[in-house]
C-alpha cells in the first residue's frame, strides 16, 4: 500500500485555482497577503476564519536542563506564538462522536510512598521546614543573597528591606525578604555585642580570604522601590 503524498502548497495553490477560477499567481498573491496580516495582527489576536486564532502570549522564566550538555539553563521572559483551534475545525476535522462515556465509582486518594518503604508502612513524614536563616549568605557588597522558597532561584536584596514583601523575578511568587541571622552582623560581631571569634580570626590573618558570592549567572536584585 503507496504512503500518500504530503498536501503542499503548490497542491493548494493549484486547488484553489481550479475551484475559484484565478491564476496560480493571483491565489499566490491571496495567500502572501493573509500571511502578512496575520503577521501584523498577532499581538492582538487574529483568527483566520473556520481554522484557528492566533496570538501572541507571555512566557515567565523558567528552568530547562541541556540535553546535551546537562547544565542547568535559565530562559528568561519571553514572547511566544500559539495557536488556538476554532470549535468548528475541531468538530469537523476531530469530530469524536463515537466516544464511550462511562460512570467508575470514586478512587481512594493515592498513597505516594518511598519506593523503599514495605506494603503497608505508615506514610512519611513531611519534610522539615528550614531553619531561620538557613541558605542566606552575604555578597562582597554587603547584599543578602537567598532562595525564593517557591522556585529555588537565587536572589539578592539590599539588608534594609529584610521583612519587606516582594515579587520573585524568575516565578512572580510572592515572597517576604528574609533577615540576617540574629547572631551574626555584618562587622563581625554576635547580636550579645561579643565579637565572633571566627570572623575576629579572619580579620587577624593576613592570608585569610573573604568567602565571595558569585553573582554573575544566579542572582538577580530587588530594588527597594519594588517592595510593598
Amino acid at each position: 500500500m503507496t504512503a500518500k503524498k504530503t498536501y503542499t502548497k503548490t497542491n493548494l495553490v493549484a486547488e484553489v485555482a481550479e475551484i475559484t477560477g484565478l491564476s496560480k499567481v493571483a491565489v499566490t498573491h491571496v495567500f502572501e497577503q493573509l500571511t502578512r496580516i496575520a503577521y501584523r495582527e498577532a499581538e492582538h489576536g487574529f483568527v483566520i476564519p473556520g481554522l484557528c486564532k492566533i496570538k501572541v502570549v507571555k512566557k515567565k522564566a523558567s528552568r530547562h536542563r541541556n540535553p546535551v550538555t546537562g547544565k542547568l539553563l535559565l530562559i528568561g521572559e519571553r514572547l511566544a506564538l500559539k495557536m488556538l483551534p476554532l470549535k468548528k475545525a475541531k468538530t469537523a476535522i476531530t469530530p469524536n462522536k463515537d466516544v464511550t462515556v462511562q460512570e467508575i465509582d470514586d478512587l481512594a486518594p493515592l498513597d505516594i510512598r518511598d519506593s523503599g518503604a514495605p506494603a503497608g508502612s505508615p506514610p512519611l513524614p513531611p519534610p522539615a521546614a528550614p531553619a531561620a536563616g538557613a541558605g542566606i549568605a552575604e555578597s562582597e557588597d554587603g547584599q543578602l543573597i537567598f532562595p525564593c522558597p517557591d522556585c529555588g532561584n537565587m536572589i539578592a536584596a539590599p539588608p534594609k528591606s529584610a521583612g519587606l514583601k516582594g515579587e520573585c523575578p524568575f516565578c512572580k511568587a510572592m515572597l517576604t525578604i528574609p533577615a540576617r541571622p540574629a547572631n551574626v552582623r555584618l562587622d563581625g560581631s554576635s547580636a550579645k555585642g561579643k565579637p565572633d571569634e571566627k570572623a575576629a580570626a579572619a580579620k587577624a590573618s593576613p592570608s585569610a580570604v573573604k568567602p565571595k558570592v558569585d553573582l554573575s549567572s544566579m542572582t538577580i536584585r530587588i530594588d527597594l522601590s519594588d517592595l510593598q
